[in-house]
């Protein structure tokens, strides 16, 4: 549970450290991905994401009295299930989207059914698009906002576990165009919901549909 707070004290970090927009400026116009005009993606991107997915939860019921308590200690083991995500992002560069997204995942086993629910921001790059054409179109993301889970049990008395505060992701993709502005990839992400009483981990083998509006 502590791992939260060393996260928002790196995403502070990040903040502070960030390059003044005249570096960064002159830093992009030495990259000619940034530099030339876009050939791949620009514009607005909206998509979706969806798939397989096989993961775990634990914790404690989302009562301060009862958090860290043995007694209330909750674990699913593990569980498989599906989830998905939609995004809204711009294509500010060929090797870079950012934007918004939201999903949900839900994971169960026999004696317990997980429920995830996922909002933030959104990054893709596409950091090998300039060492040779057949990488251009493998890209990586991160994902990072808030974060709500719970654990219910599927019989017994138990009480669960729930809680709301953080979710971190990461992932990769390999775009493929059937068409002029839409893609087709075959994905991977993995997610992480953390709060003070309940831990969420998954992983998601899926597709991603993307709409680029240009060039």
């Amino acid at each position: 549970m502590k791992l939260s707070r060393v996260l928002s004290a790196a995403v502070v970090s990040f903040g502070l450290v960030a390059p003044h927009p005249a570096f960064a400026a002159d830093a992009g116009s030495n990259d000619p991905a940034l530099a030339s005009p876009a050939e791949r993606r620009s514009g607005l991107v909206v998509g979706l994401s969806a798939g397989l997915s096989l993961g775990t939860a634990s914790g404690y019921p989302n009562d301060i009295q009862k958090v860290d308590v043995p007694a209330y200690y909750a674990a699913g083991g593990l569980m498989p299930g599906y989830g998905g995500s939609a995004f809204v992002m711009g294509a500010l560069a060929d090797v870079f989207n950012f934007g918004l997204f939201g999903g949900t995942s839900r994971l169960g086993n026999g004696d317990w059914s997980m429920t995830g629910y996922v909002g933030g921001f959104r990054l893709e790059a596409f950091p090998l698009y300039s060492v040779r054409p057949a990488l251009r179109d493998l890209g990586f993301v991160a994902q990072f906002g808030v974060g709500a889970a719970r654990l219910d049990p599927s019989r017994g008395s138990y009480e669960g576990a729930a809680g709301t505060q953080s979710v971190l992701g990461a992932g990769a993709f390999y775009e493929l165009r059937p068409v002029r502005h839409l893609t087709i990839a075959p994905t991977v992400e993995y997610n992480y919901i953390t709060a003070s009483s309940i831990d969420a981990y998954w992983l998601q083998l899926g597709v991603r549909v993307a709409f680029y509006s240009g060039p």
